[in-house]
């Protein structure tokens, strides 16, 4: 039988423990114009254009390697309908991911 080992805590279990507190949703705003739940510098406008590219639709799944708390990926989701699989290291990140994408709209 395989012995299941709880996975240590890394450096990013504090920030995304906060990562939808007030605070931080005035600081993605001011800092990136539209708060869309974004861990990196990508702003809305900026995944708009690229959606463009991909045209994604409803027949599509999407792979996110590393969503992080998935801001992004709802946010595709939510403008074009496709389905989604987000993967990521950190549990709190894919806890709040999973949020985001059952509740069918990115976080604002």
């Amino acid at each position: 039988m395989k012995k299941e080992h709880p996975r240590p805590a890394t450096a990013y279990d504090h920030t995304y423990e906060h990562f939808d507190s007030p605070l931080m949703n005035q600081v993605r705003r001011e800092a990136l114009t539209e708060d869309i739940g974004q861990h990196s510098w990508i702003t809305a406008d900026e995944l708009r254009r690229y959606l463009a590219w991909f045209d994604l639709s409803a027949d599509h799944t999407l792979l996110d390697f590393g969503c992080g708390p998935g801001g992004p990926l709802a946010f595709i989701v939510e403008h074009c309908g496709c389905a989604a699989i987000g993967m990521d290291l950190n549990d709190t990140a894919l806890h709040l991911a999973s949020r985001r994408t059952q509740a069918g709209r990115a976080h604002r």
